[in-house]
């Protein structure tokens, strides 16, 4: 009698230890389907990440670039090519610029000039949705140099800067609206072809990532 009750008790026990391994078993694979459940919309949003939206475009430019010499009449055409990435707040815009068929004349001396074109491209930079949103405006350099025959006042020169103000707008959906172009004023000595500054003074701050 004796043993037939500890084999009872033993029996008893297993089917405790047992309905307790399933409810663990339970638990684990609800928390397993918890953290399956938190992770899949991250990833989700990451695969459905727009990609940049891309615009290419060709203006004219000309006007009279001021330098220490004299003032030069100059004309071409500037290439332009914006990346736009996309955000609920604000557009970050890169930006690439060449020019062609860029030549100029000093309106005294009559001295010919050639433009040379040189790839310039900026860093992503933030730009401000909305009407009263302040256009990205860039100042673009490019080498200026005269054409021999050398006039008197260019006899040792060796080259100037060509300097042009682009200005551009941007649509919500990243798309360039509108595209102007004005030309700066430079002195004549051997600068390199570089972006030299960026973006008028930026409204209302950027949204925290």
């Amino acid at each position: 009698m004796a043993r037939n009750r500890q084999l009872l008790i033993n029996k008893l026990f297993l089917l405790r230890g047992s309905n307790q391994l399933r409810a663990l078993g339970a638990i684990a694979v609800t928390g397993l389907t918890a953290v399956f459940a938190t992770v899949a919309p991250f990833s989700a949003t990451r695969a459905t990440a727009a990609p940049p939206v891309t615009t290419t475009m060709a203006i004219p430019f000309s006007g009279i670039l001021g330098t220490d010499i004299e003032g030069i009449s100059v004309s071409g055409t500037l290439h332009i090519q914006t990346h736009v990435a996309l955000t609920p707040d604000f557009l970050v815009a890169t930006v690439h610029t060449n020019i062609s068929n860029a030549t100029g004349i000093g309106t005294t001396s009559g001295q010919q000039f050639v433009a040379v074109g040189a790839s310039l491209q900026t860093c992503g930079l933030p730009v401000a949705l909305g009407a009263n949103a302040d256009p990205l405006q860039l100042t673009l350099q490019f080498r200026l140099s005269p054409l021999p025959p050398l006039s008197s006042q260019y006899q040792h020169v060796r080259e100037g800067a060509l300097l042009l103000i682009l200005q551009l707008t941007f649509r919500d959906d990243g798309t360039v609206s509108g595209a102007t172009s004005a030309v700066g004023t430079s002195r004549f000595s051997a600068i390199p072809a570089r972006v030299l500054a960026a973006q008028a003074p930026y409204r209302g701050g950027l949204a925290a990532d």
